[in-house]
């Protein structure tokens, strides 16, 4: 310790400052040294703040973007929905003028039967057994066509 002693003031003797002199510039250099680093903390504070910020925004718009996904995604499904309910009720509407039209047809068919069940009857007088069992034969056939279910 002695030695060290000796040789700083040996240094100190070489620059012709006195103990107190270094002792102040110590001093000042602590103090400035003291202010950089809260210099350097403010900055590394504000820095860290704007961290703080960007992360923040940037979060709010990842949260942003997936409320959006959802939205555009159960828009998308509602939009699916109806147009399978759409493409429901055209088949169903398709169904019914199908069998409106069977029905007319049918309708037809069973008109013309009664029809020729009448022509038969009025022009057939040598043959009444024939013409009888075709009239009664035309018009089961009619009246079953009129009374088929589901046509």
């Amino acid at each position: 310790m002695g030695k060290s002693n000796t040789k700083l003031e040996n240094k100190i003797e070489i620059r012709g400052e006195s103990p107190f002199d270094i002792m102040l510039r110590m001093q000042d250099r602590r103090a400035a040294l003291h202010q950089n680093a809260v210099r350097g903390m403010k900055d590394l504070n504000l820095s860290l703040q704007d961290v703080i910020r960007h992360l923040h925004a940037g979060l709010q718009a990842s949260a942003m973007r997936k409320v959006e996904l959802r939205e555009r995604e159960m828009h998308e499904r509602q939009l699916a929905e109806e147009r399978k309910l759409e493409e429901k009720q055209r088949e169903r509407r398709r169904r019914e003028e199908q069998q409106n039209r069977e029905k007319k047809i049918n309708r037809y068919i069973a008109i013309g039967l009664v029809c020729f069940a009448y022509l038969v009857s009025s022009y057939s007088d040598s043959m009444v057994s024939m013409s009888s069992l075709i009239i009664i034969s035309c018009l089961i056939i009619a009246i079953s066509i009129l009374l088929q279910p589901g046509k």
